[in-house]
């Protein structure tokens, strides 16, 4: 059609192109380069496509750390670590015999490179400890950001009282100082209340909490797999938080590793080949399309490593 467009043209305009001008040589070198751009357009398309969604949220367990806090090496491979994998938020693990000057240092380095830091407690003496901490630097740019609660309630029965007073203890402290009080749950099973009432108090006395969705290979590989496992859990906060009239924000721990029990250890292999944010992108996309109780009273807000170890 090009060519007959291209005479009409001529006619109607009375212009003669040169003789010398071969007409089809100059369709020819047209339709390439339409073809080209119409590559172009396609390749960008699809790149774009490929791109993976970052979640707001990218966070990361650092386990050993006392070996790490004070050594420049060790400081600085974690901080590269992090660069790399784009984390925003990192949790200190092991931090009772850390010295505070070398603890201010290193989270007045992260601050410098807009990554926020948690400190990790299990018990009354260490909340008491990450709360010492930061009531002693006087540079803001040095303070924890939040506190993180690790005790594992659910495998110990009759501690969910001491749990829950404990997080209570936290949020009397984090609430008033703009900090970020959250807490790492596996299951909602032995608290000592129903599991509603565990739910209502957790969205009540935190800002998020972290689930662990500790899953093999293949489950990981299924389309669903990976939200199926958290929707249990997520159903029960979302309940909490819609009857509150909030969103509650929730972060999703994978691990390439962990323990079943004291004599066995699984490993997700999936993760030799695919990311942590495709991991997180994949539960997000299946929370999104599925129905489920308490879906609008949960964001899936990102994603947590666990841990250091594991994944550098």
């Amino acid at each position: 059609k090009l060519p007959e467009c291209l005479t009409k043209w001529q006619q109607e305009c009375k212009i003669i192109l040169p003789i010398f001008v071969n007409q089809n040589e100059i369709m020819k070198k047209a339709s390439l380069k339409i073809f080209l751009l119409l590559s172009s357009v396609f390749l960008f398309s699809f790149a774009v496509s490929r791109i993976e969604p970052k979640p707001a949220f990218s966070g990361i367990y650092v386990d050993n750390f006392n070996l790490i806090c004070g050594n420049k090496a060790k400081e600085d491979s974690l901080i590269k670590f992090c660069q790399k994998e784009q984390i925003n938020w990192v949790y200190f693990y092991d931090l009772n015999n850390i010295e505070s000057a070398k603890l201010a240092a290193i989270v007045s380095k992260f601050h410098s490179l807009n990554i926020k830091a948690s400190g990790v407690y299990v018990s009354t003496t260490s909340l008491q400890k990450r709360k010492d901490y930061n009531n002693t630097r006087i540079k803001a740019n040095e303070r924890l950001d939040g506190f993180n609660y690790e005790n594992e309630y659910w495998n110990n029965s009759g501690t969910g009282e001491t749990w829950r007073s404990t997080l209570l203890n936290s949020w009397g402290y984090t609430s008033q100082r703009g900090l970020k009080n959250d807490f790492y749950i596996g299951f909602f099973k032995n608290s000592g209340v129903k599991d509603t009432t565990q739910a209502n108090f957790m969205v009540s006395t935190s800002n998020r909490a972290l689930i662990h969705c500790y899953i093999d290979s293949a489950r990981m590989a299924s389309k669903d797999g990976a939200f199926t496992y958290v929707q249990e859990r997520l159903s029960l906060l979302g309940t909490a938080a819609i009857k509150k009239g909030k969103v509650y924000n929730v972060e999703i721990i994978f691990a390439k590793s962990y323990k079943i029990d004291s004599e066995t250890t699984i490993t997700n292999n999936w993760f030799n080949y695919n990311s942590t944010t495709t991991a997180y992108n994949k539960v997000k996309s299946s929370a999104e399309r599925l129905n489920w109780v308490g879906k609008k009273g949960i964001n899936i807000e990102g994603k947590m490593l666990y841990n250091y170890s594991n994944f550098r």
